[in-house]
């Protein structure tokens, strides 16, 4: 009765202990979310281009899309230890990355461009849950991206609104480039719905408007 006594004991002692190992094998959560940020920031000059996807880009969005994908898987541990708010959003971004990938390896390219541009909204949703960590992807810079335009929407998707608006503006007024008419009135409509819906200025988003009226080309009809 003893000896099953002790070993009932030795049992009961060696979930927690299994259990602890199998939270040392798991990558630390910061570690992980520094190599997310990364792996994100490698692929917002491609994600953003105004250019058609190349076959080179694309291989870059494919490969990076499922390591992105690993790298979530990574994190699951500590998420589960985390808020129902998190749960969701982890539910969310892995389900957002497993559709894009599906996308990108079916040649689907444009719809899984209008995945990927959804990418950084989505972290920045999670990290508003975090006051320590809402301001993300620092490292990116206007010397990231071939345009004024593609940091602007850059800087847009990240909620970066004040670096939104003076590229855009940037976009819209510099002399002497050529503007699509599409990019054109993504630069005006983001413009305007700053000032009107974030900053709360109607009449500003007026007089920029009739500011920028004489910058803006005639489209061939």
């Amino acid at each position: 009765m003893k000896k099953l006594y002790t070993l009932s004991i030795a049992a009961l002692l060696a979930l927690p202990l299994n259990a602890f190992c199998a939270e040392e094998n798991t990558p630390p959560i910061g570690a992980t979310m520094t190599a997310i940020a990364g792996t994100m920031q490698e692929m917002f000059p491609a994600i953003f281009s105004s250019n058609a996807l190349s076959p080179s880009s694309d291989k870059l969005l494919t490969t990076k899309v499922d390591h992105l994908i690993t790298l979530f898987e990574q994190a699951k541990p500590h998420v589960n230890q985390n808020t129902a708010p998190f749960k969701a959003s982890y539910s969310i971004m892995m389900e957002h990355l497993e559709t894009t990938d599906k996308l990108l390896k079916t040649h689907q390219d444009k719809r899984a461009l209008e995945k990927l541009k959804i990418l950084p909204s989505l972290c920045v949703s999670c990290h508003t849950q975090d006051s320590s960590h809402q301001k993300l992807f620092t490292g990116m810079t206007r010397n990231h991206f071939t345009s004024d335009f593609e940091y602007a929407e850059f800087s847009y998707a990240t909620r970066d609104y004040g670096t939104a608006i003076t590229y855009y503006d940037k976009f819209l007024t510099t002399p002497g480039t050529y503007h699509s008419e599409q990019a054109t009135e993504t630069a005006l409509e983001r413009l305007l719905t700053l000032y009107v819906q974030v900053d709360k200025e109607p009449k500003m988003a007026g007089a920029y408007l009739e500011a920028y009226l004489p910058f803006i080309v005639e489209f061939p009809k």
